[in-house]
């Protein structure tokens, strides 16, 4: 189980359980947008729905008792100089460009999920269902399978970089200097573009959402 656990860390680094997408007159945003572009497959609004409801719901679990009667998403809580709402955002988007150069690797060295994977891939969705209520499943569109779906993304990325560092047989001590260098130069051949006009236009609502966990 601790293995499990361990997983969970490494397939999601940025996430830490909501949001709601606003245009200029608090109308709500076309889940069809495109928010960005991967060479030349678009990236819509409606694919990255699950990564902003999980940071959301996390963050503010995290530090809204800690401001009360503040909005947390237009302060600097990390530090940056920028709002959370801008840092959460940004880390996202570097993700979702992480996750599409490693799953784009996954395809052409061959990599899958094997049975192990597989049998692993059940308990992490139990155990993530286990920490939000059913309203929050409910917007992450659970019963539809997305929450299986972008385990399942998640854990074949990570495995690349676990099958990369394994053959090239680099050591836990600088496994993650190495492998970063490498991202770095796939990164470099990939042509990833962020529609900056709409994705400023997506806002976290605080407080949308009751947080609360499932026992």
């Amino acid at each position: 189980m601790e293995r499990i656990y361990k997983k969970i860390l490494l397939i999601f680094p940025v996430i830490v359980a909501v949001f709601c997408l606003g245009g200029c007159a608090g109308q709500k945003m076309e889940s069809d947008l495109v928010m960005a572009k991967f060479g030349q497959k678009e990236i819509h609004l409606s694919q990255l729905e699950f990564y902003l409801i999980i940071n959301q719901v996390n963050y503010e679990t995290v530090y809204a008792e800690q401001y009360p009667g503040e909005n947390i998403w237009q302060k600097d809580i990390l530090g940056t100089g920028n709002t959370l709402e801008y840092d959460v955002k940004q880390s996202i988007m570097q993700e979702v460009k992480r996750m599409c150069i490693l799953l784009k690797k996954a395809d052409e060295l061959g990599i899958t999920l094997d049975a192990e994977d597989e049998e692993e891939l059940i308990v992490l969705e139990e155990i993530f269902k286990e920490q939000y209520n059913e309203e929050i499943l409910s917007e992450l569109h659970s019963e539809d399978g997305v929450v299986q779906e972008r385990l399942r993304e998640s854990m074949l990325a990570a495995k690349v970089k676990e099958v990369i560092c394994e053959e090239n047989g680099w050591t836990a001590d600088d496994r993650e200097e190495r492998f970063d260098a490498l991202y770095k130069e796939w990164a470099q051949e990939e042509s990833f573009t962020i529609r900056e006009i709409d994705w400023s236009e997506v806002h976290f609502e605080q407080g949308k959402y009751k947080i609360t966990v499932n026992e």
